[in-house]
């Protein structure tokens, strides 16, 4: 919603939300997002990150507390005084979460979220991720260039190529996909390690000398 396109139209369910015509402003748009970069406020407490992001409609003083505190209860972050500055890594993509799930969206956007991590925390943070959206059946759209990820994550895939779709298909037929791209790639391998060891090969012994 920061930029018009100069063609085609986005859709968020039968909605037409933007064109080269027409564009519905982000903040009328039930759209949250979780950053690469993860986009936390250096100055704001853990605590105020998800306070912000509440409808001020739909919480105010006891309700607001309660729920900001139920929030980051569910990506286990009890640290509310601290700020981004004063996390780990995991603990801020926690943060980042919690933050868009504030904002109770429809749909939830995903940017590399987990690009930062080391492979054990991205794990563990991936099937967290993965129970609170299905526990509470939000829509999401998750970029990734990890298909351990997509498989992990998605009920359906979309393989994306300068900014086109190439393909679609569901989770279990990219795992498929994947199986068979990787058993090819062994096989191919298997043979130009085979055709290496038929080829002569001529060896100088030490003691020897060579010569060119």
């Amino acid at each position: 919603g920061l930029d018009q396109p100069d063609w085609g139209e986005i859709f968020l369910g039968d909605t037409l939300v933007s064109s080269r015509d027409f564009v519905v402003r982000p903040r009328y748009r039930s759209l949250a997002m979780v950053f690469q970069d993860l986009a936390l406020w250096p100055h704001m407490t853990v605590f105020r990150h998800v306070e912000f992001a509440l409808d001020p409609a739909c919480y105010r003083g006891a309700a607001k507390e309660k729920r900001c505190k139920e929030l980051l209860a569910l990506v286990r972050l009890t640290k509310y005084d601290r700020r981004p500055g004063q996390l780990s890594g995991g603990e801020k993509q926690r943060l980042a979460l919690a933050r868009a799930l504030a904002a109770e969206p429809e749909y939830l956007l995903f940017d590399e979220p987990l690009s930062n991590l080391d492979l054990a925390s991205r794990e563990q943070l991936l099937g967290e991720i993965s129970s609170i959206l299905h526990a509470d059946n939000i829509t999401a759209l998750y970029v990734t260039h990890q298909p351990e990820e997509a498989i992990h994550i998605a009920d359906d895939i979309a393989l994306m190529e300068n900014g086109t779709i190439k393909s679609m298909c569901g989770v279990g037929d990219f795992a498929l996909r994947q199986r068979d791209i990787w058993e090819r790639n062994f096989q191919e391998l298997q043979l130009r390690l085979t055709q290496h060891d038929k080829k002569e090969e001529k060896i100088i012994p030490l003691h020897a000398r060579a010569t060119g």
